[in-house]
């Protein structure tokens, strides 16, 4: 944590980790006692010449707590200029994972204690730590269902199918609650067509009756998309997260924005046109035949591309309900001139109030076919 300043003005970097473990089945924190001022706060420091930020957030972890994570990852940055009152100071946020509450934790460098707290009595932490530690808290629970493999760092060996269904209720809530039992049993061993987990042959024996022991499924770690290209992941998960985002977006069109902890995460029912769980709309239609034209033409065509918007409008292809819907005035318009003429593959209105947002979101084969195909 110390604290350094320059001839010239820039805003201090530093890194800050919200380190997670299961303790007694509930989630904790790790916090540090600051030397200078006795208040609690994350782990975390300023970032060092010739220092990566991933290299700070597992040094200032490693120094002040004694602690090695086996996962971290980065997931917000925090630059409100007064949340400082040294100087201005941007802060790179971490979250990482610990699999044991057995730990022989220490207090190091300019820190005189640290010490797990219970995420439902953290203390009151320097600077906007509290509101980083709410952040991380929502962010965890959100991942344990979008990449469940996550939950294994909280194991450090193999476990029971009741530990794993305990990490995953103290994590992400009541969805994973003991008396959803049979469900989450069916859902881990069904998981992706292969399941979560497999049996290890051994039991646990304790005062109860013997439990089977589990460890990962390695078919299911083993995700075939690991032989992909870079260029490839980061195009199916490009288009996959515009059919997901829009699928969960979709019922919700219209209503009013909404705070963090009242955010969509799972796919619902309803809305302005009384979509069907992860039902996509037009957005997603119009990216699908965009993507169509690109793969067929192995280039970006203009014709081709609004004659498969016109088979969308007309056919209902690339729709999950086989019929146009969902479609703006500007796009509407837009098709039946080109239908009307054939001439001039961009008409349409160039005013920009009359463009949506929609216009982003389908643009991304666009995008995928300037960095895949590599054109000129």
């Amino acid at each position: 944590m110390a604290y350094f300043e320059s001839d010239f003005w820039h805003p201090s970097v530093a890194t800050d980790v919200v380190l997670f473990t299961l303790r007694q089945g509930e989630l904790h924190i790790l916090c540090v006692k600051r030397k200078d001022d006795g208040l609690w706060a994350l782990p975390g420091g300023f970032l060092q010449q010739g220092e990566s930020l991933d290299e700070c957030a597992l040094r200032e972890l490693k120094e002040e707590t004694g602690v090695a994570a086996p996962y971290i990852e980065h997931f917000k940055n925090y630059s409100d200029p007064q949340r400082d009152h040294r100087q201005q100071t941007i802060s790179v946020a971490y979250m990482a994972i610990q699999p044991s509450d057995e730990l022989q934790l220490r207090a190091d460098t300019d820190v005189s204690d640290v010490k797990w707290f219970p995420i439902s009595g953290t203390p009151q932490l320097a600077f906007d730590h509290n509101q980083i530690c709410k952040d991380a808290h929502l962010l965890v629970g959100y991942l344990v269902e979008s990449k469940p493999n996550l939950v294994f760092a909280f194991h450090e060996g193999d476990f029971t199918l009741t530990e794993l269904q305990q990490t995953f209720a103290a994590l992400a809530g009541d969805k994973y609650a003991p008396h959803n039992k049979r469900n989450f049993r069916q859902w881990v061993e069904k998981y992706d067509g292969v399941g979560l987990v497999e049996e290890t042959g051994d039991v646990k024996t304790g005062t109860h009756r013997p439990a089977k022991l589990y460890h990962p499924n390695q078919n299911f770690l083993a995700c075939p998309m690991s032989d992909l290209t870079h260029q490839e992941n980061w195009a199916l998960g490009m288009m996959f997260g515009l059919a997901i985002g829009d699928a969960m977006g979709a019922p919700i069109e219209f209503q009013p924005s909404r705070e963090p902890e009242d955010y969509i995460r799972s796919y619902m029912t309803g809305g302005a046109h009384n979509v069907s769980k992860g039902e996509f709309t037009d957005d997603t239609s119009m990216a699908l035949a965009m993507a169509d034209a690109i793969t067929t033409k192995k280039t970006y065509d203009p014709h081709t591309i609004m004659g498969n918007f016109l088979k969308w409008k007309n056919e209902g292809a690339y729709s999950p309900r086989g019929i146009m819907f969902d479609c703006g005035n500007t796009v509407y318009s837009a098709l039946a001139a080109y239908e009307a003429d054939g001439s001039n593959p961009y008409t349409g209105k160039t005013d920009p109030m009359s463009a949506g947002n929609g216009g982003l979101m389908r643009l991304a084969p666009a995008v995928i076919e300037q960095g895949v195909f590599q054109r000129p």
